[in-house]
């Protein structure tokens, strides 16, 4: 299955450009409360048939772009068509076209390509050095991403789905009530336990083929988002994520679990198009009163927790982003998804009295 986002173009750069500047183009951020890897290069990241009960007010607009979430954006797209990372790539395309233009593919002009393309490769690695010293490239996000594109964004058609689970999602009767905006699924099971009166404000797939490719384009999501590397500076390992600062990035507990307690916040610094991507080995858990903030410019659409085991969101927590977790997701009680999907790929999502909304990202 084909999927239009830049991350699929990340992983084709690294038969282009050098693997250093390829990984400052993927995954460099930086913590920059810590200072361990201030400097470091931003993430670069492209961003119904009926077999339930629809709800009686509605169902989510069927709109292609969002904001900004891996290629799906309101923002104007601005990256370049030939979609390179840096100059030094673009440098090699624009010599091509001209060769093409002027040489006709003769044997000589091949000869002048290579040489061109060399510069070009250490062009590419000049840049990458580059923005280590300046820090984190806002140019970089419309070059490598596809915002505004109007394409479906890495996460396929599970992108309108606010909460879709593997197995069952059980939702235990209000008070408090559970809110959920945005369409609900499950598949291959077929069992959910019990959508609150009027909700969701979407539509309801209880089995069928549309939650079943929403799980199947939910697998290609959270295979890439776990492929993507993580620079050794931005290993999170042993490290409480509240309190903390994150530029935008890659970040990863490989192998581990991770935890939130206070207020973790997301620094866009300024750009719209800026994404944020937690690999998480193990389990995630927040703690009691636990939030996440994005600031300065920056989209909530654009932050993705891949979780390799399950997702525990404590008492009151405020989480944005979409969590999207091997096996379960468990909301307790008051706890939300401001801004994102609770997505589980093969168990169950359980809900008591919480807010997940989609419709910001749709």
């Amino acid at each position: 299955m084909v999927r239009r986002f830049g991350l699929s173009r990340l992983v084709a750069a690294a038969s282009v450009l050098p693997l250093a500047s390829l990984l400052a183009a993927a995954c460099g951020g930086s913590d920059v409360i810590d200072g361990a890897d201030t400097g470091a290069d931003a993430a670069t990241l492209d961003g119904t048939s009926h077999d339930g009960p629809v709800a009686a007010d509605g169902t989510v607009p069927d709109g292609d772009s969002s904001d900004a979430e891996l290629g799906d954006s309101n923002q104007p797209d601005t990256h370049r068509p030939d979609g390179g990372a840096d100059g030094g790539l673009d440098a090699g395309d624009a010599d091509a076209a001209a060769d093409a233009d002027t040489d006709a593919g003769s044997d000589a002009d091949a000869g002048s390509d290579a040489d061109t393309d060399a510069g070009s490769d250490a062009d590419a690695g000049s840049d990458a050095a580059a923005d280590a010293d300046a820090g984190p490239d806002a140019g970089e996000a419309g070059d490598a991403g596809d915002a505004g594109d109007g394409g479906l964004g890495p996460l396929g058609s599970a992108k309108k789905f606010a909460v879709l689970a593997g197995s069952t999602i059980t939702i235990t009767p209000s008070p408090p009530m559970t809110f959920i905006t945005g369409d609900v699924g499950v598949s291959p099971g077929t069992a959910i336990v019990t959508l609150p009166p009027g909700q969701p404000s979407g539509t309801v797939y209880a089995g069928g083929p549309v939650a079943l490719q929403a799980q199947s384009d939910l697998t290609t999501a959270y295979n890439t988002l776990a492929g993507l590397p993580c620079l050794p500076a931005n290993d999170r390992t042993g490290v409480d994520l509240g309190g903390k600062t994150l530029a935008p990035g890659v970040y990863c507990f490989p192998n581990t679990s991770a935890g939130i307690t206070g207020n973790l916040v997301l620094d866009a610094q300024l750009d719209p198009n800026a994404v944020w991507v937690i690999q998480i080995g193990t389990t995630l858990t927040t703690g009691t009163g636990a939030t996440v903030t994005v600031i300065n410019g920056g989209s909530a659409c654009n932050v993705y927790w891949q979780v390799g085991s399950s997702a525990t969101l404590g008492t009151g927590t405020a989480l944005v982003g979409s969590v999207v977790a091997l096996t379960s997701i468990s909301m307790v009680t008051g706890s939300s998804i401001l801004v994102g999907r609770a997505l589980a790929r093969n168990g169950a999502v359980a809900m008591d009295g919480n807010t997940v909304s989609a419709a910001a990202c749709q």
